[in-house]
């Protein structure tokens, strides 16, 4: 059969005094034949198993056979939640959602809309948001892992850009890493000062209550902001990425609300836009302070739906000054 399918040919008797024993070898279809058979399994020898046993083993690693209960999903998945499971479960995940309900009351992110061209800009912006969002969430996600698999986990989870590039990537690829982080925290951190400073400038009326004050006067406020930054992280025993998230649930608690209604035409009194700004800081920094809740939802939370409740509740009527 092998040689009517030309996967050996004959080459010759073995011995000159035996003409019945002939040698033969493998042709070239005869190798590519054998080279597929190895590459589905190289295993040469007497079989582990008799094919009968073999066959059953098959059969009873059939998920057919495999009932999960949930004390099974607890042990194995529990770690994701931590103490929190069932109703404190969902709290948790609704306070963890609640970090995106900062983002209106952000000063740097609305100029950013308030510097728009045309409806046609916020189209391209929100496209361009988004997908920029999935890029950045993405690459946060395979680097967690990463530094896990490949790296021992972090004490320190904000940490791990560096210990990745530090492993795998040379000193000079490491230090534009480095940079990259340190340019972005700058960039955040110079948005914030000049919000603070042309807030000042701007709702304490000095560019004509006292023009000539007003450049210094801003510049006391810049550097009493960034004194107060230092002193905070150098005093206060939280990682960055806690501090960050305080600071933006506060201000967005604050501004948040106040910013959406008037989006919406509303007219709100001044003592009820104060009452909601000083409400929804106020109350995160407390909360902050005081309670700990799965997922930090009261913290984050609360101050909002206070702060959103003391905006429609001092709504005023369109014809009604304020």
């Amino acid at each position: 059969m092998c040689r009517d399918q030309k996967l050996v040919e004959a080459t010759g008797t073995l011995h000159a005094n035996n003409g019945n024993a002939m040698g033969y070898q493998l042709t070239d279809a005869g190798k590519s034949r054998a080279h597929d058979a190895l590459s589905q399994s190289e295993y040469f020898g007497a079989m582990p198993v008799p094919l009968d046993v073999y066959r059953e083993q098959v059969k009873r690693q059939s998920i057919r056979n495999i009932q999960v209960t949930r004390d099974q999903l607890t042990g194995a998945m529990g770690h994701l939640l931590g103490d929190y499971s069932g109703v404190l479960g969902i709290v948790f995940v609704l306070g963890t959602l609640g970090i995106g309900m900062g983002y209106p009351g952000q000063p740097h992110v609305v100029n950013r809309f308030m510097a728009l061209r045309d409806t046609r800009a916020l189209r391209r912006g929100q496209w361009i948001a988004i997908g920029w969002a999935v890029v950045v969430y993405r690459g946060m996600l395979a680097l967690g892992w990463s530094a896990r698999a490949l790296i021992a986990p972090p004490g320190d989870g904000e940490q791990a850009l560096f210990l990745v590039a530090d492993a795998v990537l040379s000193p000079v690829f490491a230090g534009l890493v480095l940079a990259a982080v340190l340019s972005a925290i700058m960039s955040t951190a110079d948005s914030q000062l000049l919000s603070a400073a042309a807030a000042v400038a701007h709702d304490w009326r000095l560019d004509t209550a006292s023009p000539d004050a007003a450049p210094a006067l801003v510049r006391v406020v810049v550097i009493a902001l960034a004194v107060a930054a230092i002193a905070l992280a150098l005093f206060v025993p939280q990682d960055i990425f806690s501090r960050v998230l305080f600071a933006w649930h506060a201000v967005g608690s604050a501004l948040g609300p106040l910013l959406l209604a008037r989006l919406a035409g509303w007219r709100i009194s001044a003592l009820g836009s104060a009452a909601a700004m000083v409400s929804g800081f106020g109350l995160t920094v407390v909360f902050h302070l005081l309670v700990d809740s799965p997922g930090d939802w009261v913290e984050r939370w609360l101050p909002l739906l206070i702060g959103a409740a003391i905006v429609v509740s001092t709504r005023q009527d369109a014809t009604h000054e304020n």
